[in-house]
C-alpha cells in the first residue's frame, strides 16, 4: 500500500526576512484578496510552430498539440504515448496518435469549479511510479462541500484503458478556500499534495515561524 504524505503549501507566499518578521505584498496590507484580475481574450492559435524566448531559457519553439480543449490543467502519459488531460471544468480527455477523443474520460467525481477567486475545480493528474502493474491514477479536486463551496481532495482510481474504475478519494483537507494544487511522489514512493490558499493575512501561513 502506498504511503501518503501531504504537504501542504501556500500558493502566494511571502518570503521571511531576516529580521524574523514575515512580509507582506501591497494588495494583502490593505487587507484584499488579491490584485484585480487581468482579462484577456482568448488569442487564436497559430497554425505551424511559432519560435519564442523566455527569461528561462532561449530559441524555444511551440506548436498546437492538440485543440479544443476547455481550460487543460494537466498531462499525464500513459505507457503507450496517449495523453490525459485534465480540464479545470472537471473533465478528463484523452489524446491518442495526436487525436483528442471526443468523448470525455468516465469515472472522474464530481468538482466544485469556480470559488471565492474563479480558480477552483479538477486541477493534477499523476501515474504512481508502479503504473504499469496497478494502473493506479491520482486526481486532485475541489470536491463539492454542503455550504457550496469545494475542498481539496485527492482521489485515487484505476485506469482499465479506457475509463477511471474504482475511485475512491483517500485525503480531503477541508480546506475550501483553496485554488492550485499539485501531485507528486519521491524516489521512496511517498506521495505529496500541495494545497494553496490565497495570499492573505487572515490565512495561516506555512512560512511564519510563529
Amino acid at each position: 500500500m502506498t504511503t501518503v504524505a501531504i504537504a501542504t503549501g501556500i500558493a502566494a507566499s511571502a518570503a521571511i526576512a531576516q529580521r524574523g518578521h514575515q512580509s507582506f505584498a501591497p494588495h494583502e496590507l490593505n487587507n484584499t484578496d488579491a490584485p484585480p484580475p487581468i482579462m484577456w481574450s482568448t488569442p487564436e492559435l497559430p497554425r505551424g510552430a511559432v519560435d519564442i524566448e523566455s527569461a528561462e531559457e532561449r530559441l524555444l519553439r511551440v506548436a498546437v498539440v492538440v485543440r479544443h480543449l476547455e481550460q487543460p490543467w494537466s498531462i499525464a502519459f500513459l505507457p503507450d504515448g496517449a495523453m490525459l488531460i485534465t480540464e479545470r471544468a472537471g473533465r478528463v480527455r484523452i489524446v491518442r496518435n495526436g487525436r483528442l477523443d471526443a468523448k470525455p474520460v468516465t469515472g472522474v467525481p464530481e468538482v466544485h469549479t469556480g470559488g471565492p477567486r474563479g480558480l477552483q475545480g479538477l486541477m493534477d493528474i499523476v501515474l504512481h511510479p508502479h503504473f504499469a502493474q496497478n494502473r493506479w491514477v491520482y486526481l486532485a479536486y475541489h470536491k463539492p462541500t454542503r455550504d457550496g463551496g469545494g475542498a481539496t481532495t485527492l482521489m485515487r482510481a484505476t485506469w482499465d484503458g479506457s475509463s477511471l474504475v474504482d475511485g475512491r478519494d483517500i485525503f480531503e483537507s477541508g480546506a475550501d478556500d483553496t485554488e492550485a494544487s499539485r501531485i507528486a511522489f519521491d524516489g521512496r514512493g511517498m506521495l505529496y499534495l500541495s494545497i494553496s490558499a490565497p495570499g492573505s493575512p487572515h490565512v495561516r501561513r506555512a512560512q511564519d515561524p510563529k
